[in-house]
């Protein structure tokens, strides 16, 4: 069953790749602005600090080791 999954799957991944080759499907405009890496990372925003944690991880796992 395994078998005839996979080939399913390599079935429609090969009419899919044909039918983009041959249908006219749209494309973005060099106009459009991709998001960047700037819109992901904000060098200036908060930092979390984890450091005030640690202290408590450490107790906690002391605590389950008992």
């Amino acid at each position: 069953m395994s078998v005839a999954i996979l080939v399913a799957l390599i079935a429609g991944a090969l009419c899919l790749g044909m039918l983009s080759s041959l249908l006219p499907f749209g494309r973005r405009d060099e106009d459009e602005e991709l998001p960047g890496e700037c819109d992901y990372f904000d060098a200036g925003g908060p930092i979390i600090d984890l450091e005030p944690l640690i202290p408590l991880l450490d107790a906690k796992a002391i605590e389950s080791k008992r």
